[in-house]
């Protein structure tokens, strides 16, 4: 099976995919794959983000996939989790078998934002001001297109045991 887990920046998907990891499973966190991500203009042509980039500007630039990698990546043989989110992701959703995606709270998201130690990305008020409109519509979104819910509020084992639990 080919499994998308999904969700907004400090959902719990890096911390997902190393769970699945230790598992011996074949899992990319899609930050972490190289040419797979990368910051796009409107026209689809690759731009360098700024530091802090004003909230403007990403409404203008998009986190997107490459559809060519995305492909090699799913085509590995057996069961494959990608962990990650892009602003075009839902142009690949007929590629998996499973969507996911970790839902959780603006409180819960703000606090994990402001206290992970991996990834400095939504520590600014202006990503975290884009974070939060994007979170006002993603998860319903994701959901109509047919994701599976995850509540991520619960300790991460709960999160991986229920998302292989829909695996079977």
């Amino acid at each position: 099976m080919k499994c998308l887990i999904t969700g907004v920046t400090g959902s719990g998907k890096t911390t997902v995919a190393k769970k699945l990891q230790k598992m011996n499973l074949i899992v990319y966190d899609s930050d972490g794959v190289e040419g797979l991500t990368r910051w796009e203009n409107s026209k689809g042509l690759p731009v360098k983000a700024p530091k802090r980039p004003p909230k403007e500007w990403f409404s203008n630039n998009f986190w997107n996939w490459n559809k060519d990698k995305l492909g090699t990546l799913l085509s590995a043989g057996g069961d494959v989790y990608i962990c990650g989110i892009a602003s075009n992701q839902d142009r690949f959703y007929a590629l998996f078998d499973k969507v996911f995606v970790l839902v959780i709270d603006q409180v819960t998201m703000l606090h994990r934002l402001n206290t992970r130690t991996e990834n400095s990305f939504g520590r600014y008020p202006e990503q975290q001001a884009s974070i939060i409109e994007w979170h006002k519509d993603f998860e319903k979104s994701a959901i109509k297109m047919g994701a599976v819910a995850i509540d991520a509020t619960r300790p991460q084992d709960k999160v991986v045991a229920e998302i292989l639990s829909h695996m079977k």
